[in-house]
Parts: C-alpha cells; sequence; structure tokens
C-alpha cells in the first residue's frame, strides 16, 4: 500500500470525522484526586512527595496509539534509544542514565522498572505492555531506600486497572503503513466482591520499512507483538483485598535487520529473535483505617527469555540464548497518625541467569529490611521524609561466591507555602550489584567477539541530590528541578587492546548534573472554554557528564525534548494531539571509534473522533495517525535508522 494512497485516505477520513456530528453526549467522566504510590510504597498526595515525580494517566495512554512503553515516555522527557521496531529492542534514560539493549535487561540496569510496585522482569520497555495499564508513575532521582538494587536513576512504575463498580470495555482494530495490523479489547469491572480488569493487545508488521531517506530496511518486520494482563481479585471484611495479577508479553520472530555500521542498509539477512516474558504476582492488602493501619503481602515470578538467531552471512544461523527468572516476596506496614507516618518492611529477591553461550550459571539472594518515615508539619506545608534499608546480597556465579551487603539512606523535604506552589529537594544514595552478563560474560561467534566477565567487579553506587519548584495554578501547571549524581564503580564493557574483545570494568567516579523541567497551560480551564486546548513541554538538559578524568561520558545526550499542543471537545467527541520531540546529539564509542547521533527533531499527529454514540450501550471513534509528519531521517542508537512517515487508521469502541 502505497504512502500516498495512505496519506489521502487518512486525510479523507479524518474530514469525514470532524463533519459529522455526535448523535448524543456521553456521561461526564468521574474525576478523582490524583494519588502517588511509588514514593514512598503507599498512597499519598503529590504534593506531600519529596522526589520528583510525573504521572502519565490512562487517559493520556488509551486516547494514542503507542507502538511500545517507549513510544510513551518520550513524551515526557525521558530518552530513548533503541535498535528498531523490528527487533523490539527500546532502551530509555533518566538524567543522562540508561537501560541497556542487550542481556538481563532487568538486573543490570540503573533505572528500575516494576510493575505494580514490584520488580518487573525487564527494563526493557518494549517489553512492557501497552493495554490494561491505569497510569504509569516516573519517579526521579535515587530510590534504593525505597526497592534496593538498580534504583540509580530513578523508577519506572506501571500500574495495571482494577474493575470498579460499573463495566467498562473497549476494542478497537486498525491498519496502517508497511503492512502493519493492530487489535486491541480490554474489559473491567465487578460481581459481587470480585473486581476484574484486563485486556489482549496484538500487532503485526508484514513489510520492512521505509526510512526517511525512503530506503528499504531490510529485514525490519515482525511476525507478531502479543501481550495480556488480567488483574483480578476478591474484597471482603471492607479494607481487604487478595488478588492476583497474570502479565505476558511475547515478540515471535522479530527481523533483525544488523547494524549498518558493519552491514549494508539494504543487505538480506535471515538473522531474528524471540522474546517472551510473564509474570505473576499475587496480593494481599488490608487495613484497618481507624488505627491508621495498612499492610500489605506479596508474592511474585516473572521470567524473561531471549532467542537470538544471527546470521553469519555464510548461510547459517548461530543461536543465543538468554534466560532470567525472578521470584520474591514483600511484606510491609504502614501507620499513619495527624503527624508523622511510618512504612516499614522486608523484601525478598532471588534472581537466576543463564546463557548458552557459557555453562555456568549466577545467581543472587537478596534479603532487605526498610523503614521509611514522613512528618507532616503545619496541614501539610511543611513535609520532612528520611529512610534507611539494608540489603544483604549473596552473588553466586560458577563455583564463586561473593557477599555484597549494602546500607542506603535518603532524606527529603517539600514546602507548600500556597496551594498553587511546592517546593521539593532531596538526597538519596542508590547502588547496582553486578550480574550474570557481567560476571559471566558472553560470547558473539557470529562476530568473532567475546565479553569478558569478572566476578570480581564492584558494586555500583551512586549517590544524589535535587531540588527544584512546582506550580499549579488556574490551568497552568510548571516546574523545574536541578540534580546531581555521582556515580561510583560504574560498570563498563572496555574494548580488549588488539582484539575485537570487551572486557567488563568498573570505573571510577563520574558525575551527571543538569536540569529538568515541565510545563503545560490548559487554555480552556483558564478562559473556562467548553474545551481542552493545552501546549505543553518536557524536557531534560544534561549539564554535564564527564568520568574522572573530565572525559565526557558516552551515550548520553545533552538534550531530551519533547513539546505539542493537546485538543480535546468533549461536546463533539474530538480528540487531537499534536506532538514534537527533539533528540539533542549523543557520542557513541565502538572499538575506539566515536560517532555522534542527534539532533533530530520528529513530529507526529494524533486525532480521535466520535461518530456514533449509542447512550447507555457505548460509543464509535475513528482514530487517524501520522508519525514522523516531516519524514525526517534520525537514529537513536548509530547505525541502526528508525521509520520515515507513517500512517494509521482505526475504529475504536468504547462501552
Amino acid at each position: 500500500m502505497s504512502g500516498n494512497w495512505l496519506l489521502r485516505m487518512v486525510t479523507l477520513i479524518c474530514l469525514l470525522a470532524l463533519l459529522c456530528p455526535v448523535q448524543s453526549v456521553s456521561a461526564s467522566e468521574h474525576e478523582h484526586e490524583t494519588v502517588v504510590v511509588t514514593a514512598g510504597r503507599v498512597e499519598e498526595k503529590p504534593r506531600t512527595v519529596t522526589q520528583s515525580v510525573t504521572v502519565i494517566s490512562s487517559e493520556e495512554i488509551e486516547k494514542n496509539q503507542y507502538q511500545d512503553m517507549a513510544q510513551l515516555l518520550r513524551n515526557y522527557g525521558i530518552g530513548m534509544g533503541g535498535i528498531s521496531e523490528g527487533e523490539s529492542i527500546n532502551s530509555i534514560s533518566i538524567r543522562g542514565m540508561g537501560t541497556g539493549t542487550s542481556g538481563n535487561y532487568g538486573m543490570t540496569s540503573p533505572i528500575l522498572v516494576l510493575i505494580d510496585g514490584r520488580r518487573a522482569s525487564t527494563a526493557n520497555v518494549s517489553m512492557l505492555p501497552m493495554v490494561s495499564i491505569d497510569r504509569v508513575e516516573i519517579l526521579r532521582g535515587p530510590a534504593a531506600v525505597q526497592y534496593g538494587s538498580s534504583a540509580i536513576a530513578g523508577v519506572i512504575n506501571v500500574i495495571t486497572k482494577r474493575g470498579g463498580k460499573e463495566w467498562h470495555g473497549a476494542a478497537e482494530a486498525g491498519y496502517g503503513s508497511w503492512d502493519t495490523t493492530k487489535a486491541m479489547g480490554g474489559l473491567s469491572g465487578s460481581v459481587g466482591p470480585v473486581d476484574i480488569a484486563g485486556g489482549v493487545q496484538w500487532s503485526h508488521q508484514g513489510d520492512d520499512y521505509k526510512t526517511g531517506k525512503w530506503d528499504t530496511l531490510k529485514n525490519s518486520n515482525y511476525h507478531s507483538k502479543l501481550a495480556y494482563v488480567l488483574n483480578a481479585g476478591i474484597n471482603f471484611l471492607e479494607e481487604h483485598r487478595l488478588g492476583v495479577t497474570l502479565m505476558s508479553v511475547s515478540n515471535q520472530h522479530m527481523d533483525n535487520h544488523a547494524d549498518i555500521f558493519y552491514r549494508p542498509i539494504s543487505e538480506e539477512n535471515r538473522s531474528y529473535s524471540d522474546r517472551h516474558t510473564h509474570d505473576v504476582d499475587v496480593l494481599y492488602e488490608g487495613g484497618y483505617k481507624k488505627a491508621g493501619l495498612a499492610w500489605q503481602a506479596r508474592y511474585f515470578n516473572t521470567g524473561n527469555h531471549w532467542a537470538n538467531y544471527s546470521d553469519d552471512g555464510f548461510g547459517s544461523l548461530s543461536e543465543y540464548l538468554d534466560h532470567s527468572r525472578n521470584q520474591g516476596a514483600q511484606a510491609q506496614l504502614s501507620w499513619s497518625g495527624d503527624f508523622l507516618s511510618l512504612t516499614g518492611g522486608f523484601d525478598w529477591l532471588s534472581n537466576k541467569y543463564t546463557q548458552s553461550s557459557t555453562p555456568d550459571k549466577c545467581e543472587t539472594d537478596n534479603y532487605a529490611g526498610f523503614l521509611l518515615a514522613k512528618l507532616n508539619l503545619f496541614d501539610e506545608m511543611l513535609i520532612l521524609s528520611g529512610g534507611v534499608r539494608y540489603d544483604a546480597y549473596e552473588l553466586k556465579a560458577g563455583n564463586k561466591s561473593r557477599d555484597l551487603d549494602n546500607t542506603s539512606f535518603s532524606v527529603g523535604a517539600a514546602f507548600n507555602p500556597w496551594d498553587w506552589l511546592t517546593l521539593r529537594a532531596n538526597y538519596g544514595e542508590s547502588f547496582r550489584v553486578p550480574t550474570g552478563l557481567e560476571t559471566l560474560g558472553y560470547a558473539l561467534p557470529e562476530w568473532y567477539m567475546v565479553y569478558h566477565g569478572d566476578i570480581d567487579l564492584k558494586p555500583e553506587k551512586g549517590r544524589g541530590w535535587d531540588a527544584g519548584f512546582e506550580v499549579n495554578f488556574k490551568g497552568l501547571t510548571a516546574g523545574l528541578t536541578y540534580f546531581e549524581t555521582r556515580y561510583d564503580n560504574k560498570i563498563i564493557a572496555e574494548p580488549v587492546p588488539n582484539t575485537w574483545d570487551y572486557q567488563y570494568v568498573n570505573k571510577d567516579e563520574s558525575q551527571y548534573r543538569g536540569l529538568e523541567g515541565q510545563a503545560s497551560f490548559d487554555l480552556g480551564t483558564f478562559f473556562d472554554w467548553p474545551f481542552t486546548l493545552r501546549p505543553y513541554l518536557n524536557f531534560t538538559h544534561i549539564l554535564q557528564a564527564d568520568d574522572n578524568q573530565g572525559e565526557r561520558i558516552p551515550f548520553v545526550r545533552d538534550w531530551e525534548l519533547a513539546y505539542g499542543l493537546n485538543f480535546s471537545y468533549p461536546e463533539y467527541g474530538l480528540i487531537a494531539d499534536l506532538r514534537f520531540v527533539y533528540m539533542g546529539y549523543m557520542d557513541e564509542t565502538y572499538s575506539g571509534e566515536t560517532k555522534r547521533t542527534g539532533g533530530k527533531t520528529t513530529a507526529d499527529f494524533f486525532i480521535q473522533k466520535t461518530i456514533l454514540d449509542f447512550e447507555d450501550k457505548g460509543r464509535l471513534s475513528i482514530k487517524g495517525e501520522i508519525r514522523n509528519i516531516f519524514n525526517t531521517y534520525y537514529e537513536t542508537k548509530y547505525g541502526y535508522p528508525q521509520p520515515g512517515r507513517s500512517y494509521y487508521v482505526g475504529l475504536r469502541y468504547d462501552f
């Protein structure tokens, strides 16, 4: 299907939708006060949180056809880097520190990814579901006191939906460029004491995509991406719930076009990978509100499986298998008084890691205890917080073992002199233990390359502080935060002289500092209009990212900038978003050679129009999308050009 034909189709459908009146106005949405659970492991109001936090609502997630979590997060100043949509690998960065694009994602990442407050099976955000999500919370800065290893740069907490008193559902199907087909469905509600929420999402890309130069990127399609989420629970004795969450993401036959740094963009190859994650989470929640008590107990079991088949260029496929399994438990008790709140508990995490290039295995066992305190003074005018955590870690790799115990501290303050202004400051410590990938190493025989591991690697340590403000006044929301992070013993893969090999080593102290901010202004709220018109801006600017020799740290962008315009008119059932993302410059190093990417801006446009409203029986909407409007040629990782201009049209039914 040609791009021009699709463009005319999208334009025609959108124009017809705009002219089509809604037969009746749907019921108004129920407003509820925003709460945050990531910062303190309990529900709290954003103005009482002493760390920088962003909440992405379910409405924002549902109204746009985001391919994966990385596409969503980059619109909030989170850096994105990846291989291609066809390989289903995407990394993210917070404050200059990012997740990797290979290996045991969940444990090697300086950004901790959570599902409903417990460790996810992966930090590869392309393997996170985009269906049945209630909201996403982004906590910036060290958070080892709350969650232990990996939370150096921040935390991404994906919170799944729970069924409410009324039944709601949605179904959507659509078609787009490069023979892309998408479908999803979701349902939530309750029957007596049982609440149920879940959804399924599937997509397929049959053709290779074109880049911004209109080159066809060979072997960039994929067979299928399938995700499902189910969250069900039984409520009893008013304040108690026993629930189970099941989650799975399966990406089958993701064609790997290979790095054009080594191969021409048009060269055929047969490389592909299969990726699969599964998560099972059993959670009991209870409390006694009259005494200010709340408690939780949970057990979870997750797995991350990666099978990669690489074309060696001589007619054969080499196989690489990578498996990681986490199981763990959490127990916590919270007490909230008039002035003082306390949350304490215990965490247990066991990780087992294997991969096919070595017979050795790596295991880590982590037992931890934590205590978080918050002092509320002058009717929430002044909030003081503090916490301490002790982690007992045992690392086993091959026939060797080590103890890697760690103690972390944090302190913070929030000052609310007026209802519309919040000032924040926070200091926190963090760490990350060496993982199976780094202690065992691995081999890439098709590239005649070996990554040598080292069990004697030191744990990474981080110490960070930040200070900033946030304003919320008559539709205006704005905030600015200055941050600094000192990073000791950073684990990197360093080239071995006169070979193609790499060795995992610790680097001495490095320092990151910068600014992050956001601003939006709802003109509709300010002028009391019947519609929303909201320009917005989110950014991260890295002022310094240097090692102890004063050299710039590679793979750190100087700017991550997202801005645009949101429009919605409920009376006419119309939603439209125009989004721009600027990716700053980043230097990447390969075998001692430096490559630069970035300095590019991409633009996307989304529109949704209700064309039929069946009152109590739901409403039917049409959706249109143009990604990379100006057909910009760009790479988020050197040698891997991203898709050029693309189109999508779909129908959605909400009831």
